[in-house]
């Protein structure tokens, strides 16, 4: 996946702790990730992720797959009820 990396976004400021390997997501890379995870355990491919749209973060997951994902509020609420009730997972608005 490596040759697949992306530099560091510029637009988004990143502390010490999100350095590391930035993918694009699309049709090839999404298919090498679950290549991936056919074969490792899940902290073997990520144990941060996290989405951004190239101007704002989006997601976050932390100690990946075992937190919750969380998702910006500036994403609707029908718009994540709905990933998250094709995906088969819970969801759970909770505001901090």
């Amino acid at each position: 996946m490596l040759e697949s990396a992306l530099p560091n976004p510029e637009r988004i400021p990143l502390s010490e702790f999100m350095a590391g390997q930035y993918l694009q997501i699309n049709q090839k890379n999404l298919k090498r990730l679950r290549e991936l995870a056919a074969c490792h355990a899940a902290p073997e491919i990520a144990t941060h992720i996290a989405i951004s749209d190239g101007n704002q973060q989006i997601l976050e997951w932390f100690d990946a797959p075992f937190d919750p994902i969380t998702i910006s509020l500036e994403i609707a609420e029908e718009k994540v009820e709905r990933f998250c009730k094709e995906l088969g997972v819970k969801y759970e608005k909770v505001l901090r």
